[in-house]
């Protein structure tokens, strides 16, 4: 998971949210002092995890934070409701 929040708030969705159950590897690009929507942020991600660019899915509420991703060959996916979300990760899933 890769985020971008301030410590407090990061810190209460991690707890409140229980995110830890769902991600093994959470980021707050504020720790990486990189914008999360940059090539940089994509660069890093795709080193530390040893991984092709076509092999990594980012999904954000936010069109304007996957732009570099997908330049990069990286498969997107713009969130607008969980089934939406869903349907395009499952889709991205049968195709590999």
């Amino acid at each position: 998971m890769l985020s971008k929040n301030t410590p407090e708030q990061f810190d209460e969705a991690l707890t409140r949210e229980h995110i830890r159950w769902y991600f093994k590897n959470i980021i707050n690009t504020l720790d990486l002092k990189l914008p999360k929507a940059s090539k940089a942020t994509m660069q890093y991600v795709l080193k530390k995890f040893k991984v092709a660019s076509e092999e990594v899915v980012m999904i954000d509420d936010q069109d304007f934070n996957l732009s570099e991703a997908k330049k990069l060959g990286v498969h997107t996916i713009y969130y607008k409701s969980f089934l939406q979300m869903k349907r395009e990760l499952a889709k991205l899933i049968a195709a590999a």
